[in-house]
């Protein structure tokens, strides 16, 4: 955190570079396509902040360990208090999704983190604002994906799991719709189409993770499809990879 991230190289040192240069990291995709585990293992790099959805619709989830950074974009934004979910703060993040984006990479890098990380969905930005991101410098991508219909059971047992958890039983039956089924997964694929287009035609660094092959398997091979992917992006870097107890893994494994 804070005090000790000027130490580390996170994401930082493009490989064949004279000096370390502050690195960001996109990670875009879909949810339930493993984002949460991915930016857990992220959030284990030397000197990188990892963050998740900076553009969700209700809040943004900056962990609270971030606290110099919380503070930073607090004050830039004029907002009081140290809640970054306050009404106000969410207007003005979203009247300018750039200039968020912009904020939090200044306010990280003030911090002392040598790069960052954070994962956009499709849904959340559009392709005009995506390809203002695409020109800032050091930024690569990386694209999480999942097969559809995994994907679709993960968001019905979430669903499942939140009933569960708030009200009785006799709600939890699935509902197993194909043709909502088809209709959404045809509708996310062509925003995924999209937004790899683009990406393709900026022609900043990029790769890619599955979710089955990549990330849903064994540890040690999970760490190293992570680390294969970031050598691939010309990002060198020390990966603390540990016991699954310690990075955030969603209901799919409870």
């Amino acid at each position: 955190p804070d005090g000790s991230a000027g130490e580390c190289d996170g994401l930082g040192r493009l490989e064949g570079a004279g000096m370390t240069q502050f690195q960001e990291l996109l990670i875009l995709g879909s949810g339930r396509s493993g984002s949460n585990l991915l930016c857990s293992m992220l959030g284990t790099l030397q000197g990188n902040a990892s963050f998740y959805e900076i553009l969700i619709d209700d809040r943004i989830p900056v962990p609270k360990s971030y606290g110099t950074i919380i503070r930073s974009l607090l004050e830039g934004y004029g907002v009081g208090g140290d809640d970054l979910d306050a009404p106000e703060m969410l207007q003005a993040r979203d009247a300018d999704q750039v200039a968020f984006y912009e904020a939090l990479a200044r306010a990280t890098q003030a911090a002392g983190y040598a790069s960052m990380s954070c994962k956009i969905f499709s849904h959340q930005i559009s392709l005009d604002n995506l390809e203002v991101l695409l020109r800032r410098p050091n930024l690569a991508v990386i694209f999480l994906t999942r097969r559809r219909i995994d994907r679709h059971i993960s968001g019905m047992k979430g669903q499942i799991t939140n009933l569960y958890a708030r009200k009785d039983t006799t709600d939890l039956r699935p509902d197993l719709n194909l043709r909502q089924f088809l209709r959404f997964s045809f509708k996310l694929d062509r925003e995924l189409d999209a937004m790899h287009d683009r990406v393709v035609a900026s022609g900043v660094p990029y790769g890619h993770l599955v979710y089955e092959e990549d990330l849903d398997i064994a540890p040690d091979l999970r760490w190293g499809r992570l680390s294969t992917v970031l050598h691939g992006l010309r990002r060198t870097s020390t990966l603390l990879g540990g016991p699954d107890g310690e990075i955030y893994v969603k209901q799919d494994s409870n």
